[in-house]
């Protein structure tokens, strides 16, 4: 009983070790990214029932998810990302269920599609755990859907209930995401397969195919006429069919538009998301990570290949004629399906391959091309040996790449963090309205509206929930064009954040710059840093508008940054001393900017070391140590910074003509002004 168990299992745990071992490893180190920052912030500010609001823009029934999976979760990094692979396994089964059912004589075929399903490589966003849990809880609604259909034709006996099943959950899958619309209009072809060819009666098969789909098609007609005719938004619609509408207008350039942008995305699907894993950039042998990722390529190549092997043995071999009806039907179901998937993504116009998180507009046409993948090997490859290493090549390859991507998110994460703790000790608190500004986005996989969303919950909330007192701008996008009137002065309204608010002023804000890749320290700015050759253009121009009274000394409240999404504070090494003296600058305690100069050097901080080797990070200890009197110790900081990176001449020069015309002239003072003057090459 116990074997006949495991072997029932065999396939959905092997499916599950594959998982785990491609995307779970990583969880540990990860953390949240884009669209996941405005689910956590409308969870934590307004608890479940905020979804209600915040999804009417474009998919009103869609909260649902948010309200059952929020309360149970929280914003725990860690379990968002373990119930959103669990999401991810539990689809790949139903899937292969739904195979297996469709075609009981070919397990083993099924179990490729799974395989090859599970780990596919044209979607790489696996790591927004929190925006994909909706994802994949529809693409599982649907093969549940899909596979309850099956079986309904399967076992007549539990039909009505089955079918009562399939309508219930097809109807929520859609309700909840349009994502899987297309992929409904594959229903009559698995029908033909399940009612099965009677010779001489054609027109009663295609009868019995009609019969069955039409409570579906009824279904996915009214959902059809429902999402394009009767459901209203707030604001401008997110997904319009623009293609579909293009098309009905002009048919010509319409139907080209579409076959190009068909007819691309498809040999994406299928051939380049293969090869770009073997991109030059991808073979770098010095590369540990890069190494330890083919490495792990290789055991997932291996264990898949020896595991399907093994199943192999356990399997009769097919018929040829078995075997050739099989590979003509999953062909052709292969490819309706990818095609069918893509039709609402490319009846809005949009495209795999433009935009940088467009890769999910491919997680419908994975079946359809998990189908074509396992099809195409089984005719182009005669030999069972053959068919399973190419499978355990393909496994293999993609394992390879997901890992890699899995690197990158965790590494985003370590920046943000590093930023968002940063903040907090430079920034304990500040007023409502207040905007920060930024030369571009800071992180990837982290957009505009998202670091926004998570810059707010770095601080306690504020009434009412809808109105946020911080935002986040980026200079280049949001004011590449008008920066003369943001010098100026002008209001910034945020209504486009959903149902979020944000009402502030350009004279109302900070302007700051962060260059994680460099190790540099979160740098909030001053009008006089408008002459740093080290800065962007764009910031320079900025920089006058930097208003640091928007800055209040706090303290941070107990319990912020909360810990269960940022993470424990990091050590309090040099990036802390630093936002902590130039805190202490702003607010004119210069003891305590001394003290904090006086503990970074006992620690071994220098200008030269490389844990502290930014010159202008020392900028507010100088300043400090010449504040109370300690002018040698100033002109040495200085000069050593200076030595260290000339490019901060004129923030130097700046800050000793400032130093000259604000503190009691004196004989040391004097002196080491010269030197200092001197050595920088003052004017």
């Amino acid at each position: 009983m116990a074997k006949r168990l495991l072997s029932r299992w065999a396939v959905p745990l092997a499916l599950l070790a594959l998982l785990i071992f491609t995307f779970g490893l990583a969880i540990p180190f990860l953390g949240f990214y884009w669209d996941d920052w405005p689910v956590i912030l409308t969870g934590r500010l307004q608890g479940a029932a905020g979804y209600v609001q915040f999804y009417q823009y474009d998919r009103p029934v869609s909260a649902w998810t948010y309200i059952l999976s929020f309360p149970v979760l929280g914003s725990r990094p860690a379990a968002w990302h373990i119930f959103t692979l669990l999401l991810r396994w539990l689809t790949t089964v139903a899937l292969w269920w739904t195979l297996i059912r469709l075609w009981p004589g070919h397990r083993r075929e099924a179990s490729w599609s799974a395989f090859l399903f599970a780990i596919y490589p044209v979607f790489t966003q696996q790591s927004i755990s929190v925006a994909y849990s909706q994802h994949w809880t529809c693409y599982l609604l649907y093969f549940v859907s899909l596979g309850s259909m099956v079986q309904a034709f399967r076992s007549p006996r539990h039909f009505r209930g089955l079918t009562a099943l399939s309508l219930a959950t097809s109807l929520l899958h859609l309700l909840t995401m349009e994502y899987f619309a297309g992929l409904e209009l594959l229903r009559p072809l698995l029908l033909w397969v399940l009612i099965g060819d009677q010779p001489g009666r054609r027109r009663a098969r295609w009868m019995a195919v009609l019969r069955g789909w039409l409570p579906y098609m009824v279904l996915l007609g009214g959902f059809v006429i429902w999402r394009l005719f009767f459901l209203t938004f707030p604001g401008q619609e997110a997904n319009p069919p623009v293609l579909l509408k293009t098309i009905l207008a002009t048919p010509v350039d319409g139907l080209l538009r579409f076959m190009e942008i068909s007819a691309q995305d498809t040999v994406h699907l299928l051939i380049t998301v293969w090869s770009n894993i073997l991109a030059p950039a991808n073979i770098a042998l010095r590369d540990p990570f890069i190494l330890f990722s083919w490495g792990m390529g290789v055991l997932a190549a291996a264990g898949v290949a020896i595991f399907l092997l093994r199943m192999q043995q356990k399997v009769e071999p097919l018929q040829s004629e078995t075997d050739s009806a099989w590979k003509k039907q999953v062909l052709v179901i292969g490819a309706a399906a990818l095609l069918l998937g893509m039709l609402p993504v490319w009846f809005t116009d949009r495209q795999i391959i433009v935009g940088t998180y467009s890769n999910r507009f491919g997680l419908p046409a994975m079946f359809g091309a998990s189908l074509l993948m396992a099809g195409l090997i089984a005719e182009l490859l005669r030999k069972p040996v053959q068919r399973i290493v190419m499978l355990g090549l393909l496994v293999g390859l993609a394992v390879s790449m997901h890992l890699r991507v899995a690197n990158n998110f965790r590494w985003s994460w370590v920046k943000q963090t590093r930023f968002y703790h940063q903040l907090s000790w430079r920034a304990p608190a500040m007023q409502p309205g207040t905007a920060i500004f930024s030369d571009g986005e800071i992180f990837p996989y982290v957009g505009l509206y998202s670091h926004a969303a998570a810059i707010n919950l770095i601080y306690p909330p504020k009434a009412p929930a809808q109105q946020l007192p911080f935002y986040f701008f980026s200079l280049g996008r949001n004011f590449g064009y008008s920066m003369p009137a943001f010098q100026k002065g002008m209001p910034l309204k945020i209504e486009t954040f959903r149902h979020y608010i944000f009402n502030g002023h350009t004279k109302d804000g900070i302007v700051i710059y962060y260059n994680p890749d460099e190790q540099d320290c979160l740098e909030v700015l001053i009008p006089e840093d408008a002459n740093d050759p080290g800065l962007p253009e764009i910031t320079r121009r900025a920089v006058q508008n930097s208003n640091l009274s928007r800055i209040l000394p706090g303290p941070q409240p107990a319990g912020f940054p909360p810990e269960e999404i940022f993470g424990p504070e990091p050590e309090r090494g040099w990036c802390y001393l630093y936002q902590k003296a130039d805190l202490a600058r702003q607010l004119g305690k210069w003891e305590e900017v001394v003290a904090l100069g006086d503990e970074a050097r006992e620690a071994g901080y220098d200008p030269k070391a490389s844990s502290s080797n930014t010159s202008v990070e020392w900028m507010p200890m100088i300043e400090g140590y010449a504040r109370v009197g300690r002018w040698d110790e100033a002109e040495a900081l200085s000069l050593a910074a200076f030595e260290k990176d000339q490019r901060i001449d004129a923030r130097l020069c700046n800050l000793w003509d400032h130093l000259v015309a604000t503190t009691p002239a004196s004989e040391d003072r004097d002196l080491l002004v010269e030197v200092v003057r001197e050595s920088a090459r003052c004017p």
